[in-house]
């Protein structure tokens, strides 16, 4: 193979891991896999997106390093999904998922170069969730869309439950097929065995604390009350104390998810990236000896 060639779906490949905060191509490859079987047609969207930004990224002339550890793809993958998930395969959708992979390139790089400058926090998925509440409102007030999804069947039984912390690991990339939660949670076992432990800690605390406050049981079933918390979990396992703020953190992130819910916006991963924000800053203020008691 091409070393050129190589390079290219060894980027696309982490661009998908970086969803996860891993970088990991296997990772990224088995991902791929998940969309093949939960959703196809969201698997047109995201590669295609992952595609648009990596080669833009490389045209552009930013980093090689950065391109290469696919920074510049995950908000492309996910908006290429959403975009799929909202349009299906059509014109328009692949259109504005070129658009928009193109705009998550640049808005990374902005801010990438900010961090290089001063404290800036990771950006997380704020390309993506800016751009794709943007996309959603629009298409919503131009009638192209309708503004609520069709709930998907959901089995009953005590074997519900545990699906659904499954599925609140593939609602991260939009998929609530069961057998599509467990490859993505393959995925995160080949990279780090850890991230899956979080993730899974993430999603059954995201679906406890969903049941407390009587969350309507069809979203709990799905997924939609556990993905927050899963992406919450990986960012909380690599800070000092992260065992610590694990409940507070999963919480306050389903409270702006159901704030923004009853606000009638689409909340996307906007929780996880307050909560990834707020608990770098907690890191920064935490004196150094608390820091190392825990």
């Amino acid at each position: 193979m091409p070393a050129s060639l190589h390079w290219l779906l060894t980027s696309v490949f982490n661009g998908f891991s970086q969803i996860f905060l891993l970088v990991h191509p296997v990772c990224g490859a088995l991902l791929l896999l998940a969309f093949a079987i939960g959703a196809p047609a969201l698997l047109a969207g995201a590669l295609l997106g992952t595609l648009v930004a990596t080669l833009g990224a490389w045209r552009l002339g930013y980093g090689r390093r950065d391109i290469g550890e696919g920074l510049y793809g995950y908000n492309a993958a996910l908006l290429g999904a959403l975009l799929t998930l909202t349009l299906g395969v059509t014109v328009l959708a692949l259109a504005l998922t070129v658009i928009g992979a193109w705009l998550t390139a640049l808005m990374q790089a902005w801010w990438l170069r900010a961090r290089q400058r001063g404290p800036w926090p990771p950006a997380y998925t704020l390309a993506f969730v800016l751009l794709g509440v943007l996309a959603v409102q629009s298409l919503q007030a131009l009638g192209l869309v309708p503004p609520t999804v069709a709930a998907v069947p959901i089995a009953d039984g005590w074997t519900a439950w545990p699906v659904a912390i499954v599925r609140g690991v593939g609602q991260v990339i939009f998929l609530d097929h069961a057998l599509a939660g467990l490859c993505v949670l393959l995925a995160l076992g080949v990279a780090d065995r850890a991230a899956l432990g979080w993730a899974l800690a993430g999603s059954s605390l995201g679906l406890a604390l969903a049941l407390a406050m009587q969350v309507p049981t069809a979203p709990l079933l799905s997924g939609l009350a556990g993905y927050n918390g899963a992406l919450i979990a990986l960012v909380l396992r690599g800070l000092p104390g992260g065992r610590l703020m694990l409940l507070p953190g999963v919480a306050l992130g389903l409270l702006v998810q159901q704030g923004l819910l009853l606000l009638g916006l689409a909340p996307l991963t906007l929780p996880f990236i307050l909560c990834g924000w707020l608990a770098q800053l907690a890191r920064r203020i935490t004196p150094p000896d608390r820091l190392r008691a825990r």
